[in-house]
């Protein structure tokens, strides 16, 4: 049968992974920002929300680019290779030693 739509559960399923792994990774900013703080001596509260802001701003910054990039056929390319790396760093920000204070 042509033009017969796919079935949009595992589409669906795949943005929710995605839009998961983006609400934990923003999570896990706002649980570590006590510890970042801390450990730059001299910034007060405020600045902690100025580390948010990048965050979210950088996160923002590469959504028009790769959308671009992922519009010839690459779309699940790019989702895999994302998550991938996503699961690549938080492994490595896991093991990485704990401050000394």
């Amino acid at each position: 049968m042509k033009g017969v739509a796919k079935a949009p559960i595992p589409i669906f399923g795949i943005i929710f992974l995605g839009d998961f792994l983006n609400s934990l990774e923003a999570s896990i900013v706002n649980v570590a920002l006590p510890t970042i703080m801390e450990s730059f001596k001299g910034f007060g509260g405020s600045d902690g929300s100025w580390l948010i802001f990048g965050y979210a701003l950088g996160l923002s910054a590469l959504i028009l680019p790769f959308n671009k990039f992922s519009k010839n056929g690459r779309t699940k390319r790019f989702c895999v290779w994302g998550t991938v790396l996503f699961a690549i760093t938080s492994v490595l920000c896991g093991l990485a030693p704990g401050s000394s204070s």
